[in-house]
């Protein structure tokens, strides 16, 4: 056993982005990204292993130009090769900052702690253009549809001071011509993984270009395949890009993708032409440099093509230093528990943490680690005695069940001297979920995620008593199951979620006759046997308050009484337990089920007591956050209240299997309470282990490799050779430094397959980096004096509810009095402030001395969702105005409860009287509404309730939209956001406007990693019509294509609502 000495400080922190163990070609490294060659041709810069690098263009030695503590990207060349401006994560996210080449002081340029990320050099070399997740300005408002800042660009003098804002639009990469006139740009037009592959779609990224003198907007690419780094020719008269365009497809604009390659574009009219052949992996990141060499990257290494040259050469490059963060690191796993149960005797506590297996004692907090790999280990359980862990642990390329059995002295894992792990079984599927018999002598086990199968070691045979068939298995956890205290049946749960679940009894031995205990049709499961197994309880949603969206929002517990003299004996009130050996009565099952809580819950744990009187049931309270356990009379139905803590930092609640006894795992502590008295004691608990994170980075590679092969909706995968793009990406795992490059480098991988719902991203967790609390404010950059000067002010917003002179025109001068200076920027002053009051020192838009405003600071963030409240409010206002008054107007959020009620409340309560109804589902990125939003926009009128004195009451239906309706779409719809306009187009609701959908049809998947930060996701379920076609990658087009160019967002406009609004008035007869 390894106890766990640790590695302190700063690199304790950093392995958690180490290298993997195999080591790294420095003469051929691999994972080199954002390459920008510099304009005089001499150099290349480029990103490896969080560091800026450069190296001469012919190849040689790289040096690197920023330290390895803080991770540093995107690195943009000056005019006169002498600096670099480049994204790091030094106090946020992502800052820019700029440095000599040649070494020496780093300026930091911005200072909110939004992402950032530096474009361009202007043409003199003067300011720095950055992109910024930040709010526009109040006039430019299409995309406050997201609710969120998808990014604006602005600008900085490259010694720092106020930013400026460019344009109030979103843009991943961009160029500045030669002479700065133009700008070329890449639009960002989904929330779709960046790197994808082969798509075809109105959502894939187009090159547009800018001119700072007309302000036009010039689409310079037509081909709907992915379209990025533009770079300007050295004249500044042809265009370079990446594309995955073929030949076909300068005529054909849906011709069907290539690899990505460079092209080049004459700007003033002619044809394209193709400059790079490459097969098979993509070209990314062009750059040209002023004598026309150009510099890409391919297969991750860099490329060079000379001025003239008829074919690219590879530029060797060699990095010359190694790295000391390899091996394993020690950290505190408060927050990763994913399991705990209790040992037969209450004495110890079997967990999951990070993946790993471990044993504490609740009573002292002692903890001792069973498992050490860098694989996961999961659904761990105790034999009957105590002496053996069974659990599920993915090793050699699937999972496969195993056992850490005690020594013949031993008498418990914590003070075990001697403990082996053997494989129990062993299969060519996954097998997952192993549990023990009552008597330890068989496992039953989920095989390949959906059957139920029951090993006996004696003999070697594994049983099949519930086929792959009768239910679908969707997330890792789902459709637990458990045998009865007698070893004669299975309860399971059986079906699937998208219909009704339901809970079954299934024999272990004979024919394995299956017997249906709930046959409810609605939402059942998370079954459990009393302790005598004479009573069978679960949770239901048939009696639940309904959400609007008809999804069961809460549930009940339920209880079926096995016997009849079991049922007698809680009717009377008598405590007892059923004799061994009493045989089920599933014939009178019905008549002896009951609901068990009065009204719905959201339970944590059900447990029956020993003697079949009671119910423990632990709920958390939705509204105060509380935990509440309870014991419930299941004669009289009389709640007890055992506790009601705060749930923060509870991570895992169980139970003894007699229910005497609860146990809290918390982060710090184990919490042991007697049911009976509710008496707790507390024992310190500490869960620090060391682990290997670039071991973790392998695992987790090729762990959803084989997620993606056995879960991914399509067995045929798009036609990509997988395992093919497993060994071609694979190899770039030793260049991989931080968790933000590993889950770059599955979203290319992801990439290949050409689907949705396959974008990886990392949840960063930097409790010390910077937070830029928010206002409500627009602010006008383009003041010049002291003070920030206020544009616009957010309705609802801090500074709206403060009122006074915070109004447009009125300047900030100061911030709890620190004095803003002509060049400096108000967030500094707004970090770390979101919460408490402030005292702004404003100058009033009306003339007069300054004045004192307080308010109390918002969240970051808040901006974002205020901005999207107004315009849902101005999109309102234009369909009146533009309808005189006729229409109504409703904007579908998410496909998700609260989005539907939300679409009631509009149709039913304000536009009530309206003749028809504008439904928005624009930038929805989806949920689970489409049969509910359907079904309510289909209403057809044909009586209703009139008063004896003749009041008509209003035509049925009364709860459903029962008028016409136009529907709006655009390239940010996803997910279900994109099946129901397909919906909505063939059942004829009404006309359709805006953007071709892309067809991102499916269901998704994303269990937790062992470092629970990484994100990946698999779509598992597709969406299918009845002839057959699946609606990924098929687009829904609608029967009015309108696009809304950046000119109509520069100038207010919405040209797709405006549209809805004319085919709905049409469809009505204006």
């Amino acid at each position: 056993m390894k106890f766990f000495e640790c590695v302190r400080g700063v690199a304790a922190a950093s392995l958690l982005c180490a290298p993997l163990p195999c080591q790294a070609d420095a003469a051929s490294p691999y994972w080199i990204r954002d390459a920008q060659v510099s304009p005089d041709g001499a150099s290349i810069a480029f990103t490896y292993r969080g560091q800026i690098w450069i190296v001469p263009s012919e190849g040689g030695d790289a040096s690197p130009l920023t330290e390895r503590q803080f991770r540093s990207t995107a690195p943009v060349w000056s005019p006169d090769s002498s600096r670099i401006a480049f994204a790091s994560d030094r106090f946020n996210v992502s800052d820019v900052f700029v440095m000599p080449v040649e070494g020496g002081e780093i300026t930091r340029l911005t200072h909110h702690s939004a992402p950032e990320a530096p474009l361009a050099f202007s043409a003199d070399g003067q300011e720095v253009f950055f992109h910024a997740a930040r709010l526009g300005s109040p006039e430019v408002d299409y995309l406050d549809g997201l609710g969120q800042s998808v990014g604006v660009l602005m600008k900085v003098a490259a010694t720092g001071g106020r930013a400026r804002m460019v344009l109030p639009l979103p843009m991943s990469q961009a160029d500045l011509s030669p002479d700065g006139r133009k700008l070329a740009y890449v639009e960002r037009k989904t929330v779709e993984n960046l790197w994808r592959k082969g798509e075809i779609s109105d959502s894939t990224s187009d090159i547009w270009l800018y001119d700072f003198e007309s302000g036009s907007h010039e689409k310079l690419t037509t081909y709907r395949g992915v379209d990025r780094s533009p770079a300007f020719a050295p004249d500044g008269q042809s265009l370079y890009w990446t594309t995955e365009m073929p030949q076909t497809g300068i005529e054909d604009p849906n011709a069907a993708p290539d690899t990505f390659n460079v092209w080049r574009m004459p700007l003033h009219g002619g044809v394209p032409e193709q400059v790079t052949s490459h097969d098979t992996l993509p070209v990314r990141f062009a750059s040209v440099a002023d004598d026309g060499t150009l510099v890409y990257t391919l297969d991750t290494q860099l490329w060079r093509l000379d001025p003239g040259a008829q074919e690219p050469v590879q530029v060797p490059v060699n990095i010359r230093q190694g790295t000391l963060y390899t091996g394993e690191v020690c950290s505190d796993l408060a927050g990763q528990v994913s399991e705990a149960v209790t040992s037969p005797d209450g004495t110890e506590i079997a967990l999951i943490a990070r993946g790993e297996v471990f044993v504490a004692s609740p009573e002292t907090g002692e903890v001792r680690r069973i498992t050490d790999t860098p694989e996961a280990e999961h659904s761990v359980s105790y034999a009957p005695d105590g002496k053996r862990l069974l659990y599920a642990a993915e090793r050699e390329g699937d999972w496969d069940i195993y056992e850490t059995k005690l020594g013949e002295e031993d008498t418990g894992f914590l003070t075990a001297l001697a403990m082996s792990e053997r494989r129990v079984i062993d299969t060519k599927s996954d097998a997952l979920q192993p549990a023990y018999a009552p008597d330890g002598k068989r496992i039953a086990y989920r095989d390949d995620r959906n059957a139920i199968r029951i090993f006996d070691p004696g003999t070697g045979t594994s049983t099949e008593i519930l086929p792959d068939s009768a239910s679908y298995f969707y997330t890792v956890d789902q459709f637990d199951f458990e045998w009865s205290p007698d070893g004669g049946y299975i309860l399971t749960t059986t079906g699937f979620i998208s219909t009704n679940t339901e809970i079954e009894m299934i024999e272990t031995t004979g024919a394995h006759r299956r017997y249906n205990l709930s046959d409810s049709g609605f939402g059942d499961d998370e079954a459990g046997f009393s302790p005598d197994g004479s009573v069978v309880s679960w949770v239901s949603d048939r009696f639940s308050q309904r959400n609007l969206s008809s999804e069961g929002a809460m549930v009940d517990v339920m209880a079926t009484w096995l016997t009849a003299d079991g049922y007698l004996a809680r009717e009377l009130g008598e405590a007892t337990a059923a004799d061994a050996g009493t045989e089920p009565d599933f014939d009178g099952v019905p008549y002896r089920t009951s609901r068990i809580t009065d009204s719905p819950v959201l339970p944590i744990l059900t447990r029956m007591t020993a003697d079949n009187s009671e119910l423990l049931l632990v709920t958390l309270q939705v509204t105060s956050g509380m935990i509440e356990a309870e014991l419930i009379d299941l004669a009289t139905g009389r709640p007890r209240q055992v506790f009601a803590k705060p749930g923060t930092g509870i991570e895992q609640i169980i139970a003894s299997k007699d229910a005497s006894t609860l146990f809290l795992i918390k982060a710090g502590s184990i919490e042991t309470v007697q049911v009976a008295s509710g008496a707790s004691t507390q024992a310190p608990f500490q869960l620090r282990a060391s682990f290997d994170p670039v071991a973790e980075m392998q695992y987790i590679f090729d762990h959803h490799w084989r997620f993606v092969q056995s879960k991914f909706y399509d067995p045929a995968l798009h036609g990509v050779d997988w395992t093919a793009m497993r060994d071609a990406y694979a190899k770039y795992l030793p260049h991989i430094t931080h968790w933000e490059d590993f889950v770059t480098l599955m979203n290319e991988f992801q990439g290949e397959l050409n689907a949705s719902h396959m974008g990886a991203r990392f949840d960063h967790d930097n409790a010390g980096w910077d937070s830029t609390a928010e206002l409500g404010l627009y602010y006008d950059t383009a003041h010049t004096g002291a003070g920030v000067k206020i544009a616009a002010t957010l309705p609802g917003g801090s500074a709206a509810l403060a009122g006074g002179p915070l109004g447009p025109g009125a300047v900030i001068l100061a911030v709890d009095g620190a004095r803003i200076g002509p060049e400096d920027d108000i967030y500094p002053l707004l970090n770390r402030m979101a919460g408490r009051k402030l005292r702004l020192t404003v100058a009033p838009a009306d003339g007069g001395g300054p004045v004192d405003v307080t308010l109390r600071a918002a969240d970051p963030g808040s901006d974002g969702e205020l901005a999207y409240s107004a315009w849902v409010e101005n999109r309102r206002d234009m369909v009146l105005e533009l309808s005189g008054g006729r229409l109504g107007y409703t904007h579908v959020r998410r496909m998700m409860d609260d989005s539907y009620r939300q679409v009631y409340s509009d149709l039913m309560g304000r536009d009530r009287d309206k003749e028809g109804a504008i439904v928005d589902t624009r930038f929805n990125f989806g949920g689970n509404l489409h049969d509910q939003l359907s079904a309510f926009l289909t209403g057809k009128r044909h009586s209703g309730l009139v008063t004896r004195n003749g009041v008509d009451l209003g035509t049925t239906p009364y709860l459903r939209w029962a008028k016409p309706s136009a529907l709006l779409m655009n390239t940010w719809n996803y997910s279900d956001a994109s099946v129901f306009p397909y919906y909505y187009i063939r059942e004829g609701m009404g006309p359709s406007v805006g953007d071709r959908v892309p067809g991102t049809g499916t269901a998704v998947l994303r269990p937790d990693q062992l470092d629970t930060r990484v994100v990946l996701g698999v779509p598992q379920l597709g969406f299918r019509t009845i002839e057959g076609d699946f609606f990924e990658n098929r687009e829904i087009v609608p029967d009015e294509v309108v696009h809304t160019p950046p000119e109509a967002m520069l100038s207010g406009h919405d040209p797709q609502l405006e549209a809805a609004v004319a085919a709905l008035l049409r469809e009505l007869g204006e």
